[in-house]
């Protein structure tokens, strides 16, 4: 399932169900706006992906960091 914005993201993050996070970065800059997410929560992540597109947008995976356990 794909999902959109801080709020229901950080909510999301808050219960542990985000497996995979893709992060799309436009090449503009914003004066001000809302924190990306909003919960406060350390996350061992690892890069999977990176693509550029044509129109300069980036494509940023992470996974989560699998535990030497499994």
């Amino acid at each position: 399932m794909d999902l959109g914005g801080s709020e229901i993201a950080s909510a999301f993050i808050e219960l542990d169900l985000i497996n995979e996070y893709r992060l799309y970065i436009h090449p503009i800059l914003l004066g001000e706006g809302k924190q990306m997410f909003q919960a406060n929560k350390l996350m061992n992540m690892e890069h999977i992906e990176s693509r550029r597109f044509s129109s300069g947008v980036v494509l940023l995976r992470y996974g989560r960091k699998k535990s030497k356990e499994n």
